[in-house]
C-alpha cells in the first residue's frame, strides 16, 4: 500500500512539474525586430506604426516551435485599422480571443519571428497614453495557458509579455524579459 501511494505521489508530481509554466521561455509583442523594446508611440492620425511578434524559446527547454496559441489581451477596438501579418497561412482565431498559428516548417529557437501587426491610428488619441497589450491564455485552448508546441507535439506553457503603447511612466517594461540587451562598442571592448 505504501508503495502505491508513493507511486501515485510520484506520478502526481511529475504531471504537476510537466505542466508548470516556463519563466525563461515567453510570447512577446516588441516595437523592434531586435526584441529590444516593449513599447511604440501611436499618437499621429494616419501614421502605420508595425509591432513584432515573437517567441522566445529556452533552449534548454525547446529547440523549435510547430505552433503557438494565446491572446492579447486588451486588443485595440475602433479607431483604427489593424492588418494582421503572421508569417503562416495556417491561421485559427484572432488575437482578441484565441489566435492559433501552425508551422510547416517548425520555427527554430531561441528567437522564433511571429508576424507583424500594422497599427494605423485614424485619430491622434486612439489609444491614449500608457495602453498596454498582454500576451494571455486564449479563452478556448491551451488549457488556461500560453501555449508552444516543440518538435515533440508537446504543448509548452510560457510566460507573456506585455506592451505598452504611448509610454508616460518611462518605465513601461515587458515585464518577461528581452532577447537582446542594447549595448555600445565601447562596452564590448571593455569586456576583453
Amino acid at each position: 500500500m505504501k508503495k502505491m501511494l508513493v507511486v501515485f505521489a510520484l506520478l502526481a508530481l511529475a504531471v504537476g512539474s510537466a505542466q508548470a509554466q516556463s519563466q525563461t521561455s515567453w510570447i512577446g509583442i516588441y516595437s523592434d525586430d531586435l526584441m529590444s523594446s516593449c513599447d511604440a508611440v501611436m499618437n499621429t492620425a494616419y501614421v502605420t506604426v508595425t509591432v513584432y511578434f515573437y517567441a522566445h524559446m529556452d533552449p534548454a527547454e525547446i529547440d523549435a516551435c510547430t505552433s503557438v496559441e494565446f491572446k492579447v489581451a486588451n486588443w485595440p477596438g475602433a479607431g483604427g485599422l489593424i492588418t494582421q501579418n503572421w508569417d503562416t497561412e495556417l491561421v485559427i482565431g484572432g488575437p482578441a480571443t484565441d489566435l492559433s498559428l501552425a508551422f510547416q516548417v517548425p520555427l527554430a529557437g531561441p528567437d522564433a519571428f511571429l508576424g507583424t501587426v500594422d497599427f494605423f491610428p485614424l485619430s491622434d488619441t486612439w489609444l491614449g497614453n500608457d495602453y498596454q497589450m498582454e500576451i494571455v491564455p486564449g479563452d478556448v485552448g491551451g488549457g488556461g495557458n500560453i501555449i508552444i508546441v516543440d518538435t515533440n507535439f508537446d504543448e509548452i506553457p510560457v510566460s507573456g509579455c506585455t506592451f505598452t503603447v504611448n509610454c508616460t511612466t518611462g518605465n513601461c517594461s515587458c515585464g518577461c524579459g528581452t532577447a537582446t540587451e542594447v549595448s555600445s562598442w565601447g562596452s564590448v571592448k571593455s569586456l576583453y
